[in-house]
């Protein structure tokens, strides 16, 4: 007789959503990736954050509850998916989740869905492959623009244009006909109410 064995293929994680969460929050994450397997494959977010609960739903895709301590330290965390022996494996995506610290709001209540001023938060991940999304923030209404150019300054995509609310948001690109190299994201934030605008670029770099 031959002994079979199974081997755990080694993870692969691309994204996961949101990309923040609050001190002291509770919240609903879906992480992305490859090689996913149910009560096998583990998430970990570094210390201060307990994973409450885990759902793999297909190979590709991780759904859980997420508990932020109060006391948990702000900043990036890297987002760490692991499959135990034998055979498995860990994969890390570096800076992908952030904590985020409550700001008074002017009415006295705590928030943590507004930033004090706009922002270009981050693409994740960077480099990418086929896809890749942009975090930033509103601090007031006001109209969008976010566009790619590639390395001679030629706009090849805009992905956005329109009138959005306060706060955080994201958007997804991908980059289906466009070959590996260097490209540069504008956000262009134009406020509502005084007309002032807000300019980011950050380089992208496209593997394939």
């Amino acid at each position: 007789r031959s002994a079979f064995s199974v081997h755990n293929p080694p993870p692969q994680v691309d994204g996961i959503s949101p990309l923040q969460g609050g001190m002291g929050k509770r919240l609903s994450v879906t992480i992305t990736g490859r090689g996913f397997l149910p009560g096998v494959t583990a998430i970990d977010l570094g210390e201060g954050i307990n994973v409450d609960s885990l759902s793999v739903k297909n190979p590709g895709e991780i759904q859980g509850t997420i508990a932020i301590h109060p006391d948990a330290r702000v900043g990036p965390r890297n987002v760490i998916v692991s499959n135990p022996g034998p055979g498995g494996g860990t994969a890390m995506l570096g800076d992908a989740f952030s904590v985020v610290a409550p700001v008074p709001s002017s009415a006295g209540m705590i928030r943590t869905d507004v930033p004090d001023q706009p922002l270009l938060v981050g693409a994740y991940p960077n480099p990418f492959n086929n896809a890749v999304t942009v975090k930033y923030g509103l601090s007031e209404p006001g109209m969008v623009r976010i566009a790619v150019r590639n390395i001679l300054g030629v706009e090849i995509a805009e992905i956005l244009k329109e009138s959005q609310h306060t706060g955080y948001h994201t958007v997804r690109w991908a980059s289906s006909r466009e070959p590996s190299g260097i490209y540069f994201l504008q956000l262009v934030i134009e406020s509502e109410a005084s007309g002032k605008r807000f300019t980011a670029t950050r380089k992208l770099v496209l593997l394939k």
